[in-house]
């Protein structure tokens, strides 16, 4: 499971620090850097063990790395007083939700049947917790 920790960490920071210096001026090219890091670290979990890259997607899949982008954030604006995101990007989501998770499980499925991409924070926390919880089993059963 370590492997697996390390990697969502790894695609978390990446995620964070290169979202904020090229994302932000050209999301094209951030995403595709972004799937291009997201499939090598998969691959490497992949070949040491193909149930980590399961879980390590699972947890990406269910907004956990976002989660943890978010918490990046708000640890540098506790500690340096700067953050991409101004420290409050976790509290913005939890309160206010956002319409950027259209992608994860829970997103694919309300766009499909009301054609929105709103998603409240209480549902990205419900949907991420399932998420760990499925890895979790996955860990004792495999």
């Amino acid at each position: 499971m370590s492997y697996v920790i390390i990697a969502i960490l790894v695609f978390s920071i990446f995620d964070y620090r290169y979202y904020n210096v090229i994302g932000k001026k050209d999301e094209f090219k951030y995403r595709v850097i972004q799937v291009s890091f997201q499939i090598i670290l998969s691959v490497i979990l992949f070949l040491i063990n193909p149930i980590y890259a399961i879980c390590f997607l699972l947890v990406w899949w269910t907004w956990g790395c976002d989660w943890i982008y978010y918490l990046i954030d708000f640890a540098l604006w506790i500690t340096l007083k700067r953050g991409y995101e101004g420290g409050d990007g976790f509290k913005r989501v939890l309160v206010n939700g956002c319409n950027w998770g259209w992608w994860t499980p829970y997103g694919l499925v309300k766009l499909l049947f009301t054609g929105s991409r709103d998603i409240s924070g209480r549902a990205l926390i419900a949907q991420s917790l399932v998420g760990l919880l499925v890895v979790d089993l996955i860990f004792k059963y495999f």
